[in-house]
């Protein structure tokens, strides 16, 4: 007997129950076990397992990405008009969507769930609160340098994740600083196509009063030009 025999033998496929030839390795006195599977079934249970670890990395994205509040939806609390935007929004049109209401109407979840359809589809994905990113624009001028390095590193990756939502916008305080921070990201966002959410608890008529002159209403405009505007009641 040599180290390594081979044999041909007809197994059944366990799934689906169609016979196929198998080969039997052996390797010093040791059998190595058939698989049970055709060649098909094989193939079909492989794809399985490797939808199964990327919808598990999904999941590990969204668990880090979005608080768990907000991924907790129960649909059938939820506003079926808002609902209806959430589920036929447009993942490839590059268009944002700006949800304005009061307290309460669930802006933040109807976003989230956008935020879960763009990850599900491969998209990388961010959920930042205005007052946070706000914070990050003050500290990116940090005499300490881990404080100023990690605002940077924030504020790019606002720009470059591929579906961005900024919540609570009017929430911060609009400095001047911030303001024109705002703009250069909306801007850039916008130009290379890369949808921005935005929630808020002011309508854009609002916003605009808020913001100073010189950058309100740029900021608003663009808002308006790349984004569906909708009001939750």
């Amino acid at each position: 007997m040599t180290d390594h025999e081979e044999k041909t033998i007809t197994s059944t496929c366990t799934i689906c129950g169609v016979e196929f030839q198998a080969t039997l390795h052996r390797f010093g006195g040791r059998t190595l076990p058939v698989t049970g599977l055709c060649a098909d079934c094989y193939e079909k249970q492989c794809q399985q397992e490797e939808l199964e670890r990327e919808r598990q990395r999904q999941d590990e994205i969204l668990e880090e990405r979005i608080p768990s509040l907000y991924r907790q939806n129960n649909r059938s609390r939820m506003d079926p008009r808002l609902l209806k935007i959430v589920d036929g929004f447009d993942l490839k049109s590059g268009e944002g969507l700006f949800i304005s209401g009061d307290f309460g109407k669930q802006k933040t979840r109807a976003c989230a769930l956008v935020l879960e359809r763009y990850c599900r589809a491969g998209y990388s994905i961010r959920m930042i609160q205005s007052t946070v990113l706000a914070k990050h624009v003050v500290e990116q001028f940090s005499d300490d340098e881990q404080t100023r390095e990690k605002a940077k590193k924030n504020l790019l990756s606002c720009h470059w994740v591929d579906a961005l939502l900024i919540d609570d916008l009017g929430k911060e305080r609009a400095t001047e600083r911030f303001e024109t921070e705002l703009f250069s990201l909306i801007e850039f966002r916008t130009s290379t196509l890369r949808p921005t959410l935005y929630t808020s608890n002011l309508k854009l008529a609002d916003l605009l009063q808020k913001f100073s002159p010189d950058n309100g209403g740029g900021i608003v405009r663009r808002i308006t030009e790349f984004s569906l505007v909708v009001r939750a009641i």
